[in-house]
């Protein structure tokens, strides 16, 4: 009995022994798991923030936006959870998104409610003008052509037009040139069926020296189709017109250029024309002393003229016509200091469909780009 118990006893012994060394595998394990939490928890400190991240593959262009991803903060006393990002907001912004701020749109011209403009949308923060419809460049330069630098200042109508036994509904003329200095710029024409997919005739009015030619504007008028541009030589700037003689233009055949009378004190350059009735309504510049006014932006306009006279149809008739100045659109009337190279809301004719213009803006906020970069236009009713 006696031997029974102490047997019992030595049981006792050993299993609180056992019990002691359990209890203490399981708290160094234990110690062991949060030393392995707070390690953890220690390496996540160094690891550099998103914004971090984000300002290391920062676009140069895109200095003043905010980070594309945005992050959740996470409080300090909830350490174990994670940083997450919005997923919606994880995507990359689209190019038009990156660099809005360094396109310009100017120069519009509108045929039954669709406008084309010029524009560098296709190559942001360059200084290379295209042909745009609705964001999309629908002409551009050609390689070691005459237009191979800048094409630009479109002007639209619809007909019936031919090149090289194709038909066609659409004759543009527009400027291009391949000079970087605005000089020698030329004119040319392009064909389409669509608006948006051109065919180039080719030049087909050639620089005399100086800036050259350009700023063209069509329109028909009693069958008849008509060629207005600016010409600008080393010692006079003056708007002529010739008349197409066909519109088969495989071959272009124009009459002879008309010097389009002036107002009277002031001369005339980027120039618009639209018909209404026996009427002959033109938007140009407003010179100062047959200067622009200074500044920043002293190479254009502060104010869009508006006139009309009245005009049969003859192409010599406007050498003598009288011009009566119905509308002046300046600062006032757009909230920009510049107004310049404006285009009339026309119809496919080029006569005009309400007495409202698009009007191009700009204003001084910096070095030349800066100020390039407000380029815009807006309509003006008159």
């Amino acid at each position: 009995m006696k031997n029974f118990l102490c047997r019992k006893n030595l049981i006792k012994l050993l299993l609180i022994i056992i019990g002691i060394s359990t209890l203490s595998v399981f708290v160094v394990k234990t110690n062991q798991r949060s030393n392995k939490k707070i390690e953890t928890k220690t390496e996540s400190t160094n690891k550099p923030s998103v914004k971090e991240k984000v300002s290391k593959k920062e676009n140069p262009l895109l200095k003043d936006a905010k980070p594309i991803a945005e992050v959740k903060e996470v409080s300090k006393s909830t350490p174990s959870k994670r940083i997450t990002f919005r997923k919606t907001n994880t995507r990359t912004p689209s190019v038009n998104q990156k660099v809005e701020r360094y396109v310009y749109k100017y120069c519009p011209t509108v045929i039954n409610g669709t406008v084309l403009y010029c524009s560098n949308e296709a190559t942001p923060g360059e200084i290379k003008d295209g042909i745009s419809l609705n964001g999309r460049r629908v002409l551009t330069t050609t390689p070691g052509a005459w237009d191979s630098v800048q094409v630009c200042d479109p002007s639209v109508i619809s007909g019936n037009f031919s090149f090289q036994g194709s038909n066609y509904s659409y004759l543009m003329a527009y400027l291009g040139c391949r000079t970087y200095d605005c000089t020698n710029n030329e004119i040319g024409f392009a064909v389409s069926n669509d608006l948006y997919n051109w065919t180039k005739v080719g030049r087909v009015v050639g620089t005399e020296g100086g800036w050259g030619v350009g700023q063209p504007s069509l329109l028909t008028k009693n069958g008849k189709t008509f060629l207005f541009y600016t010409r600008g030589t080393t010692s006079l700037t003056s708007t002529l017109c010739r008349e197409l003689i066909s519109n088969d233009l495989t071959s272009v055949n124009l009459s002879q250029p008309v010097t389009v009378r002036n107002m009277g004190g002031d001369f005339i350059s980027n120039a618009d024309f639209a018909v209404s009735g026996d009427e002959l309504y033109m938007t140009c510049d407003t010179h100062v002393n047959y200067m622009f006014p200074a500044g920043a932006l002293s190479n254009i306009s502060q104010t869009q003229s508006i006139y009309v006279t009245s005009w049969n149809g003859d192409l010599g008739d406007l050498q003598g016509v009288g011009w009566n100045r119905v509308a002046a659109i300046g600062p006032g009337n757009t909230g920009h200091n510049r107004n310049h190279n404006g285009c009339f809301i026309r119809d496919g004719a080029g006569n005009l469909a309400e007495r409202a213009i698009l009007v191009s803006t700009a204003d001084e906020v910096g070095d030349f780009k800066a100020n390039l970069w407000t380029y815009r236009f807006q309509k003006v009713n008159f």
